[in-house]
């Protein structure tokens, strides 16, 4: 029996100026994302195997589908190609250190006497989940068993990233990313392939005293993939959804009392992050506060807020005084994420 595989080439097309120029205002116009000169290599290998993906023989062809006739489901295909994925667990490590040393610590204190005594974290932009877990561990741990509860909101342009959010398992390579302490309370190895045996092995490692793994499966184990998974307790307090930057309408329902957008904005124009963080922080609860990454956004630009300083740290608190945005919704624990 003979075997034939199909390779699917791109077309090799050079992008002309003026589908150039058309192409990136389509893309600003849409998500926001500025692509520089040095990116545009980017623009034109998704352009090419989209292209060959739908069969679009030329520019002209597919930009008539995309941007003309508005084929939701291919712009979005698109767009997720452009846009930059890159994350990890605990990124930028200072910030979750004033997080959890400063800010939880502070708003839990206030939020005791709240109905319900529940703390609100948005990751905005989240990606593939890393960000919002890793806000979901530091709650957790500066907390405790304490009265304050608190859930986690992670939303992203991507349908793609969203999912793998919420399938919340990675690979093992992305443990050495989280912190041991939290390693340990909040994180677990699991193996993934088969789903009778994942099953069989996940019970044994969720056993109070560890068990040897029957001879039976040891073999089968062997073939299955590792990976890391938050624990159910943790899991519970996250929920993922997609939005757009651009559109506040989109946004989850808050208001939120720590709002993470690190290494997002750096690809929009100045203007534009100037414009996206007002929108943030008007999610904000009165004393809030909005964690952008180090210099993404000059700090004394964004209406409502004021830059606070930890050691060399930067966030920007909403004034304590100040009225929550009026469309926001209070949600509570384990509540369905759900758009305003």
């Amino acid at each position: 029996m003979t075997t034939t595989t199909v390779t699917i080439t791109a077309p090799r097309l050079a992008l002309p100026a003026r589908w150039q120029e058309a192409w990136l205002d389509w893309v600003e116009e849409r998500s926001g994302l500025h692509i520089r000169e040095t990116r545009l290599h980017v623009l034109e290998s998704s352009l090419r195997e989209r292209m060959a993906a739908t069969g679009a023989e030329t520019h002209e062809h597919y930009f008539q589908r995309v941007a003309v006739r508005g084929d939701s489901r291919e712009s979005a295909a698109l767009l997720d190609r452009l846009l930059n994925h890159e994350t990890s667990f605990f990124r930028h490590t200072p910030s979750f250190e004033v997080l959890g040393q400063h800010l939880i610590p502070k708003l839990a204190a206030a939020a005791k006497s709240a109905s319900p005594p529940v703390l609100s974290f948005w990751s905005a932009g989240c990606s593939t989940g890393e960000e919002a877990y890793s806000i979901a561990a530091t709650a957790m741990d500066a907390l405790g068993a304490g009265p304050v509860e608190f859930a986690v909101a992670g939303s992203d342009w991507s349908e793609a990233a969203v999912e793998r959010a919420r399938l919340a398992r990675w690979s093992l390579k992305a443990e050495s990313d989280i912190p041991e302490p939290y390693r340990e309370r909040y994180f677990r190895r699991v193996r993934s392939g088969d789903p009778s045996v994942e099953h069989a092995h996940n019970g044994l490692a969720a056993a109070p005293h560890p068990q040897r793994v029957p001879p039976i499966l040891a073999p089968r184990l062997r073939g299955l993939r590792a990976s890391v998974e938050p624990h159910p307790a943790l899991k519970a307090r996250v929920r993922f959804a997609r939005f757009n930057f651009l559109d506040p309408v989109s946004y989850p329902a808050g208001p939120f009392h720590v709002i993470f957008c690190q290494n997002v904005l750096i690809y929009f124009r100045d203007r534009l992050r100037v414009e996206v963080m007002a929108n943030l922080a008007s999610c904000l609860a009165p004393g809030g506060y909005l964690v952008s990454a180090p210099g993404e956004v000059p700090p004394r630009s964004i209406p409502g807020v004021k830059p606070v300083w930890f050691g060399p740290t930067m966030v920007l608190e909403k004034d304590p005084g100040s009225r929550a945005h009026p469309a926001a919704q209070q949600w509570a624990k384990g509540e369905v994420l759900h758009a305003k």
